[in-house]
């Protein structure tokens, strides 16, 4: 061994001879305040010496182990240790096995020449902060550690960030080993279970889990809350995004509705905070997850406005979700929130595992028969005409896990369409026909939904229904070559009423005409769409047409609702023979069967002159669905 090799072996056992003493320094002193602990120091000794032997012999346990200590194990209130505590124990148990292992393995990771400048500038900053903040020291006494107005209590605000820095290292190497991301989701899994049972049991025991207007705010496990800060706050913002994660990219029944029991928690536990800056937190990270999970994202030369436009739309149906809020409550909301859920669950559901349409008949029967006896002889019998219909639903998702898939296909429907009803009757028996009517277009979006994803045979006739509508929006137009008008400012009326009218009809007219695209790019030279880029356009409509799809739904509903709107204010003169409070909900169910009947004779037309087979099974369910809507008209009108 020559000179050179000598010296490279002294100084890497000196490197971890030093390394080791260093942890353990770290460690003996943690050690002798674990002996000291007040509510009991040989127990707290046995556990952290467990928890030693567990990173031992399992170095990437701390994963899953720490976050939930961190986040979910607060005693300082029985304690009183506000500089040191149990969970700085348990990070000293981390850092010195965590090191003691490393010190025998080569380094397999280097920061980027960009990333160690910035670690280096935000270290320096740091330590300028903490100066400040000590800055000038006082003369230590017994309260020196436990006063908040006091300088030292700066190292206890900094003892958060060199933690960090000191597990930055370790995080780094141990996400290198199999299944160590698998361990960290599962970590901040129970973290959040355990913030949002905290959360719930504190409302459960003090106000109630439904009362939402008392000014009593959760703290959670969080001892600093006493004092204000946003500790909950921060916790759920940044831990309810992984289990939404978890939700989307479950691919077994039983994870799926276990993450979709913690989202649900956590959901609750963000409404009972109060903070408007939390919601916007949370708003925005289930928009970049939602961007982010759609197919087709993982393609990085997709273009930037594609993810602008599905940003866009989400923001839509955030403000549609506000506007529910703003007229039905936490409580409509709630349920608008559980229908679209279901929605998802149930446009997965397979067609062919139906055995016919009486037994769905049947159920659709019975459960709104019973959520009608239920909503005339309770007092709050909305509530529990929803909460049987989400009963029902679940029992048909967990009994299509089993070997009765078809049992399980009937009840998640019947269930689904009686959620639907509940939601409408939520929002009547909370805020009345304003509530319902700002309620119809989230049902909508939730129909479409489930219609788009379970494929039913109605949507063979979309084209023809796409270029019916929009001739016949033309049509209603008049002189639609001088639409254009509106969009001139010296030309536009913006104090007319009808000004809103005619904008609804020129956006869902954009939205016709999008949707009636494909047809005319199957039928176009291929060379003419490469030219103009127009192939890539169609794979765009091909992924992207249910949004539109949801826009062609959505408009259309709001605008019938608007025009009912409209004839209100001027109730003075319409005739009494048609003047009613419901003409908003009157309008759009018209409107819904004026549509159907519109498609109908279309496509009986089609068929004769280009004699193509008979649609008369088809005309008889539409049939059937138009005296519905009909009948109900009638009822409402003159019931």
């Amino acid at each position: 061994m020559n000179r050179l090799d000598l010296t490279n072996v002294v100084l890497k056992r000196l490197h971890i001879t030093l390394l080791i003493v260093a942890v353990w320094a770290v460690m003996l002193p943690m050690g002798l305040v674990a002996w000291r602990y007040p509510l009991g120091g040989n127990g707290l000794l046995s556990i952290l010496a467990g928890y030693a032997f567990i990173l031992w012999y399992w170095p990437a346990g701390w994963l899953a182990i720490l976050p939930s200590v961190l986040l979910a194990v607060d005693l300082t209130p029985w304690t009183g240790w506000l500089l040191c505590d149990e969970a700085d124990m348990v990070l000293a148990i981390t850092v010195a096995i965590g090191y003691s292992r490393l010190a025998w393995t080569p380094p397999i990771h280097r920061l980027t020449p960009v990333a160690a400048p910035l670690l280096l500038l935000f270290s320096a900053a740091f330590l300028v902060s903490l100066t400040r903040g000590l800055w000038p020291l006082p003369v230590p006494d017994f309260n020196a550690l436990t006063d908040y107005t006091n300088s030292y209590n700066g190292l206890r605000i900094a003892k958060g960030t060199l933690w960090a820095l000191l597990l930055l290292p370790l995080l780094r190497r141990t996400l290198a080993e199999n299944h160590a991301q698998r361990y960290l989701l599962s970590g901040l899994l129970i973290a959040l279970i355990g913030v949002s049972a905290v959360v719930f049991w504190e409302r459960l025991t003090f106000t109630g889990l439904l009362d939402f207007s008392s000014d009593y705010r959760a703290t959670g496990p969080f001892s600093a809350m006493h004092t204000g800060g946003a500790a909950l706050d921060g916790s759920l913002a940044l831990l309810t995004p992984f289990a939404i994660l978890w939700l989307l990219q479950a691919r077994q029944l039983n994870y799926a509705i276990l993450a979709v029991i913690i989202v649900g928690l956590s959901v609750y536990a963000i409404m009972a905070i109060f903070s408007r800056g939390l919601y916007l937190g949370f708003g925005l990270s289930v928009a970049i997850i939602s961007v982010s999970a759609l197919p087709g994202r993982r393609d990085s030369r997709k273009p930037l406005w594609q993810s602008l436009l599905l940003l866009s739309l989400l923001c839509l149906t955030a403000g549609l979700l506000f506007q529910v809020f703003a007229t039905g409550g936490y409580r409509t909301l709630a349920a608008i929130l559980a229908l679209l859920i279901s929605a998802l669950f149930v446009g997965s559901l397979s067609r062919a595992l139906l055995p016919g349409g009486s037994y769905l008949a049947i159920g659709f029967v019975a459960c709104l028969a019973s959520q009608w006896l239920l909503w005339q002889w309770l007092a709050k019998g909305a509530y529990w005409a929803f909460g049987l219909a989400a009963m029902i639903w679940i029992a048909g998702i967990l009994i299509f896990g089993s070997k009765h898939r078809p049992v399980g296909v009937i009840l998640g429907m019947v269930g689904f369409a009686g959620m639907v009803v509940g939601t409408g009757l939520v929002a009547w028996h909370w805020g009345g026909k304003p509530a319902l009517i700002s309620t119809l277009p989230a049902m909508g979006l939730a129909l479409g939904l489930v219609i788009l994803n379970f494929r039913l045979r109605v949507w063979r006739w979309e084209r023809s229904t796409v270029l019916g509508a929009g001739l016949a929006v033309m049509i209603d137009l008049g002189r639609y070559w001088n639409a254009f008008n509106l969009l001139m400012p010296w030309y536009a009326q913006t104090n007319s009423v009808i000004f809103e009218v005619a904008l609804c009809v020129m956006a869902y007219i954009t939205v016709l005409w999008i949707e009636f695209w494909p047809a005319f790019l199957e039928r176009m030279p291929l060379a003419v769409k490469k030219r103009f880029n127009l192939d890539k356009f169609q794979v765009f409509l091909r992924r992207y047409m249910y949004v539109f799809i949801a826009l062609g739904v959505l408009l259309p509903t709001m605008h019938q609702s608007s025009l009912g709107s409209v004839l209100l204010i001027m109730g003075s003169k319409l005739s009494p023979l048609w003047y009613t409070q419901w003409l908003p909900l009157l309008f759009l169910i018209s409107a819904l069967a004026m549509g159907y009947g519109v498609v109908m004779l279309e496509a009986t037309l089609v068929n004769r002159a280009f004699k193509t087979p008979s649609e008369a099974r088809l005309f008889a369910r539409l049939a059937r669905v138009i005296a519905g809507l009909l009948a109900g008209y009638l009822q409402l009108r003159w019931g």
